[in-house]
């Protein structure tokens, strides 16, 4: 009998990657160019980035240093140097028609886990139409 591969060992995470970005809106009415998601409840997640040319994050990612261009998948953390709930730095962004914005950009890495017949053990929000999964709390199960 062949014996079984053991499972895939989960990579090591990277460092976290963050950086400022200015942002220029003619006015306090002109759209950032983004789809944002409210759910993690310290940050804005970028969804998506709009198609639509000369929006501030288009302007700014013309110029923007290499590997520091805003992407779908990246956070907004602060907020003209203000942190806060994701409500608070969604209304702090829209008050300003040139915010300072710091981005985090989340590293991705993969674990693999046999549930069996145990529960997961999280508590998870999330959208039926976003991107994004907050893990609210970790509870016994396979992933604690």
């Amino acid at each position: 009998r062949a014996e079984e591969a053991p499972p895939p060992k989960a990579e090591e995470p990277q460092a976290l990657q963050e950086f400022n970005a200015s942002l220029v809106r003619v006015n306090e009415k002109s759209p950032f160019g983004w789809a944002i998601d409210m759910l993690n409840p310290g940050a804005l997640y970028i969804e998506s980035l709009g198609s639509y040319a000369s929006t501030a994050a288009d302007r700014y990612n013309e110029s923007a240093p290499a590997g520091e261009d805003i992407r779908p998948g990246d956070y907004i953390t602060r907020v003209n140097g203000a942190s806060g709930s994701a409500q608070q730095l969604g209304e702090l962004l829209t008050a300003s028609s040139q915010p300072q914005v710091t981005i985090q950009r989340p590293s991705a890495y993969v674990a693999s886990l046999s549930k069996g017949d145990k529960p997961l053990g999280v508590d998870l929000n999330f959208t039926t139409k976003g991107r994004s999964l907050y893990i609210v709390g970790v509870r016994d199960g396979v992933v604690k």
